[in-house]
């Protein structure tokens, strides 16, 4: 069920989402947001694990909210499982850059041996015509 008009809809099910993505894009375990908020961590646990019909209470959306730095407007209406998720994007496209780095310097180190080899094997070459 969502709650709001016009374009600031909301639902019980946004926000444990924008909760869980936040944590996510902190780099926060359930049990360290937990500690930051003065709640248990399985707070977390029952949030994720329950189907939620209702809000979770406002003083502990509110705790959660000072945890996380943000605003309980935009914990209830921005779409913070889009900005994670760009994140992962962001973060897969920089190991992909990473990964063509490494792919290409190692290709130019085969490179470089096979040519190394080639000259070694053609000096030998030399040696032994010179030797017959």
């Amino acid at each position: 069920m969502e709650y709001g008009s016009g374009a600031r809809k909301t639902s019980p099910e946004k926000v444990r989402d924008n909760i869980f993505a936040l944590l996510e894009i902190h780099g926060l375990t359930q049990e360290k947001c937990g500690k930051m908020c003065g709640m248990h961590g399985n707070y977390f646990t029952m949030l994720k694990s329950q189907k939620l019909t209702c809000f979770p209470r406002l003083d502990k959306l509110l705790l959660v909210c000072g945890a996380l730095n943000v605003s309980i407007e935009d914990l209830l209406y921005k779409d913070y499982v889009s900005a994670r998720d760009q994140k992962r994007v962001r973060e897969i496209d920089a190991d992909v850059e990473r990964l063509k780095k490494e792919r290409t310097q190692i290709s130019e180190r085969i490179l470089q041996r096979t040519k190394e080899r080639r000259a070694q094997e053609e000096a030998e070459g030399r040696k032994a015509d010179a030797r017959k």
